[in-house]
């Protein structure tokens, strides 16, 4: 009963931040650059829960904007379901306690999204200014991104604190 609350609980949030993002969010630009609230939610639900949940909730949320926006279906689920991953490696590997892993994965997630849906948008055949994506926009949406991670990452641990009869996601050790 608790799994499928809290299943529900983060399809709530990822569908919220989908839909602001959509909607909102995304119109927001400040100096050449747009925040991405779902990018930053989903890399906070990924240092909660690990790379499984955050590749589930990743490619859930891809989903939900490649319908949205009638894009090209896929790309941004297969972009989002990378990007859950690996930021929950990230939290898997790195230790969560630490105050500044927020920040590190919102950042890094950032700049690997946007190069690579530049690789995609390439490799699909879509005409887009690599000097526009990578030197004019990325700048200040890294930066908007930035600013978002901890008000997200808080409400995140509120809206998604474990009652204490589940299992907490454990951290690997790494051999070697």
């Amino acid at each position: 009963m608790t799994q499928a609350f809290d299943a529900a609980k983060l399809g709530l949030i990822v569908l919220t931040a989908a839909i602001l993002q959509v909607t909102v969010v995304s119109s927001l630009e400040l100096a050449g650059g747009a925040p991405d609230l779902l990018l930053v939610t989903l890399v906070a639900v990924a240092l909660l829960r690990g790379a499984s949940v955050g590749a589930g909730a990743g490619f859930f949320a891809g989903l939900l904007v490649d319908t949205a926006l009638l894009g090209t279906l896929g790309l941004s689920s297969f972009l989002l379901t990378l990007v859950g991953y690996w930021a929950g490696r990230y939290g898997e590997t790195s230790g969560r306690g630490r105050p500044h892993a927020g920040l590190v994965a919102v950042g890094a997630m950032t700049i690997l999204l946007a190069a690579g849906e530049l690789v995609l948008h390439f490799v699909l055949g879509v005409e887009v200014s690599p000097g526009l994506v990578l030197f004019d926009a990325l700048l200040p949406s890294l930066l908007l991104n930035l600013a978002l991670a901890a008000p997200v990452a808080a409400l995140c641990v509120r809206l998604l604190r474990r009652t204490g009869r589940e299992p907490a996601v454990r951290e690997v050790r790494l051999l070697g």
